[in-house]
């Protein structure tokens, strides 16, 4: 029998250049400098890297280099999952502020501009004023109703947007 024993390496170092690999994706991210999404990337396209749970950092260099993963398409996915978070957080929140208070319906303030424009409207009408002035004043009440109806229907497009 041989009784040598092979000498053990030194803890935390490879063994050799080509067996290096990791267990873990950040980790081989980490090592190669890239982005995350690339090695989910090259391992969902099937690069050979990947096996018993491990990552073989040379197979994986050599497999983007002859591959080459769109990195710009997969950074903009990740950025377009961030914008629809940010999207989600936002309609939230002004959700839980409507529900809090804080914002009123278009409709309810249309209604309370037109309960307002009656009742200033009777109480004119029963003033002892000559008509002409009377029929002045509830043109001017007219078209201040028209033109805060107009304000308020733009408003409501462009928060609709």
């Amino acid at each position: 029998m041989n009784t040598e024993k092979t000498p053990k390496r030194k803890p935390g170092r490879p063994r050799k250049a080509s067996s290096l690999s990791f267990d873990s994706l950040a980790g081989a991210a980490l090592y190669l400098k890239c982005p995350i999404e690339v090695i989910k990337a090259a391992k969902k396209a099937g690069c050979p890297a990947f096996r018993s749970g491990r990552i073989y950092i040379e197979e994986v260099k050599a497999w983007l280099e002859t591959n080459e993963a769109d990195e710009e398409s997969i950074l903009s996915k990740e950025r377009l999952q961030c914008r629809k978070l940010l999207a989600e957080c936002q309609a939230k929140e002004l959700q839980n502020e409507i529900e809090a208070g804080k914002y009123i319906s278009l409709s309810h303030v249309k209604i309370t501009l037109s309960d307002w424009a009656i009742e200033v409207s009777r109480k004119v009408s029963k003033l002892p004023i000559d008509k002409l002035i009377l029929d002045q004043i509830f043109e001017i009440m007219r078209t201040s109703s028209q033109t805060a109806e107009t304000a308020l229907e733009k408003s409501g497009e462009q928060n609709e947007l």
